[in-house]
């Protein structure tokens, strides 16, 4: 989380109970409150990253194939 505020991320979201301390560790660094989201589910993540993307916009889903965060890039085309 730290990195990510450090790199200069426009939102960070996080997937999973175990990303909790990763979206806290963004807040603690220096990014927005409002810029990080956490959730344990799919749909909620789906429908925060939705709203927050707009043409030219750039997003990095990373996760472990156990996450299925393919599901999110699915759910976004």
């Amino acid at each position: 989380g730290a990195d990510a505020a450090a790199a200069g991320v426009a939102r960070l979201l996080c997937f999973g109970p175990r990303s909790r301390a990763t979206a806290e560790g963004a807040v603690a660094a220096g990014l927005a409150p409002a810029r990080a989201f956490h959730t344990e589910d799919v749909a909620a993540l789906l429908v925060e990253a939705q709203a927050g993307l707009g043409a030219g916009d750039v997003l990095l889903v990373k996760g472990s194939r156990g996450m299925r965060l393919e599901r999110i890039v699915e759910g976004l085309r």
